[in-house]
């Protein structure tokens, strides 16, 4: 049954991303044109040197404490965040469980997007930049601590969230250190390619979408908030004057950015759908932190 409906959605998926290009051939090429550049300038930039460095870490052994992980994962942003956190599963740094959990609390955007690109470039002062990414920040403390008394300290074969996984044993294989290097700066233009694919196929669906149906501003604003963060923040802080605004769009982070970090965490057994419900929760305790820092600071 769930096999027939996966490929009945592939199929349908298909159709409709034919019929949206094909529907305005001259607004497609637009729209890939201005995903490369945006993943080109804003993405592949910030996104490589972290997926790299943290690839070479693990490879070196870095072991799976909860406050390195945190640490790199808010400095770094996601997905590298998921990125890190599937490497360490599958180095057998950290088992499932624990990969689950950190998932739920360490879902952020890099501190530099937040502060320098939304802070400074779109809301005209860093000061705000910092509100938004410390109410992120924590927004996802507070959810890391919600979904562990949810999962508790179920084990790993007691654990759904929402499909099945499986641990790895460690691997204390010596290193070969010209390897290592190669396999990594390999592993990383994979993985920048991955996500930026996603953000171009992305990209290209809410821009079709928006022309296609000539959505107002106000909803073309809210369906590519929903589909591309970068694309949802850029358009939508133009429309509101609230800070709350950039930070529910930020925190939620779109269907894009939710498929950039499924191609990592689904090597953990973690499902799409327990992503959106933990998003979801993560996005409601950072509005509310901002909207209190917002009434006390500016």
């Amino acid at each position: 049954m769930l096999r027939n409906f996966g490929k009945f959605f592939l199929v349908t998926a298909s159709i409709g991303f034919a019929v949206l290009c094909f529907a305005d051939v001259s607004g497609f090429v637009l729209a890939s044109r201005n995903g490369f550049n945006l993943f080109a300038r804003n993405v592949l930039p910030v996104l490589f040197p972290f997926f790299f460095i943290t690839g070479l870490m693990t490879e070196a052994g870095l072991r799976g404490r909860t406050s390195t992980v945190m640490l790199l994962s808010y400095t770094s942003g996601f997905p590298t965040s998921a990125k890190l956190l599937s490497e360490l599963y599958q180095k057998g740094e950290i088992n499932r469980v624990k990969a689950i959990k950190l998932a739920t609390a360490t879902s952020t955007v890099s501190p530099i997007f937040v502060i320098a690109t939304v802070g400074v470039g779109l809301l005209g002062s860093a000061w705000s930049g910092v509100i938004v990414f410390t109410g992120m920040i924590l927004g996802a403390l507070a959810n890391g601590i919600l979904f562990n008394i949810i999962l508790g300290k179920r084990k790993q074969q007691n654990i759904s969230p929402f499909n099945a996984g499986k641990d790895y044993a460690k691997d204390v294989a010596k290193i070969d250190i010209g390897a290592t290097i190669a396999n990594t700066l390999q592993n990383a233009l994979q993985s920048i390619f991955s996500v930026g694919g996603m953000i171009v196929l992305f990209y290209i669906i809410t821009a079709q979408l928006d022309t296609v149906l000539g959505l107002s501003q106000v909803a073309g604003a809210i369906l590519a908030s929903i589909f591309e963060m970068t694309v949802g923040v850029f358009v939508s802080v133009p429309l509101s004057t609230s800070i709350l605004v950039p930070t529910a769009v930020l925190t939620f982070g779109g269907l894009s950015v939710g498929m950039q970090g499924y191609l990592f965490f689904r090597k953990f057994g973690m499902s799409f759908w327990f992503y959106l419900l933990y998003k979801i929760t993560h996005t409601l305790f950072a509005v509310t932190i901002v909207w209190i820092l917002s009434s006390i600071v500016l």
